[in-house]
């Protein structure tokens, strides 16, 4: 026997996506995804699991919904609104469980478009993340002679809106080096997004003394300022 004729095998292609604060971090939310699709591009395997959103990855039952279609970019955008639906998706220190399921909608679109691309699909128009404006209203009471604060938390929000004293140490949340209020509240800007104060008062250390002549305690010296060095000539030996 040489060879034996069978249907052709469907083209597999996979995707994956993730949003983390930093490369190599734990993912606040991810996505992966297989496609198998045929010749004629339809799609006849379908596979879409979300992790980081809950307390285990979730298989998504949406993905079932392309079978016997041809994937396209805004066919995959309900396929991901979908799949956020389903999620039991978990609060804490990192991100609410609203902003886990916004997240999840996009990143489930994105790695489905990439699996489709990857098995020969013509998927043209990426379909990605949601965007979203952030409205950057800045502290303007702040005591004389101090610099114009950060309008959001976090190190995409302050780039180029000026100076400012807070910034970014450990990356943690730890050392405290990045601390501003949000809505009067202590908040470790380098675990925020600034999405996520969209609509906030975010007060920077620049704002702390308000109207007032002086300066409030934390924008102090830590340490009494040094008496004035004399310098004279000395006298010749």
């Amino acid at each position: 026997m040489i060879e034996v004729p069978g249907p052709a095998a469907p083209r597999t292609g996979h995707g994956f996506a993730e949003v983390a604060r930093r490369h190599g971090d734990f993912a606040l939310v991810g996505a992966g995804a297989v496609l198998g699709l045929d010749a004629a591009g339809v799609c006849r395997h379908a596979r879409l699991v979300i992790f980081g959103a809950g307390d285990s990855p979730h298989l998504a039952r949406a993905a079932d919904a392309l079978l016997g279609e041809r994937p396209s970019a805004a066919r995959l955008g309900e396929i991901g609104r979908a799949t956020a639906g389903e999620i039991d998706a978990r609060g804490d220190l990192h991100a609410t469980p609203e902003y886990r399921r916004r997240v999840a909608a996009g990143l489930a679109a994105r790695a489905l478009g990439h699996a489709a691309r990857a098995g020969g699909g013509g998927v043209t128009d990426r379909p990605g993340l949601a965007t979203h404006d952030v409205r950057r209203d800045r502290e303007r009471r702040r005591a004389p002679g101090a610099r114009d604060p950060a309008p959001a938390p976090g190190r995409p929000a302050a780039r180029g809106v000026g100076p400012h004293r807070e910034h970014l140490g450990c990356e943690h949340g730890a050392c405290g080096a990045c601390t501003v209020l949000v809505d009067g509240e202590p908040t470790r800007s380098c675990l925020v997004f600034a999405v996520q104060v969209d609509g906030c008062r975010v007060d920077t250390v620049e704002g702390l003394a308000g109207d007032g002549p002086g300066l409030h305690p934390l924008q102090r010296p830590s340490r009494p300022p040094r008496a004035p060095v004399r310098l004279s000539a000395r006298p010749a030996s």
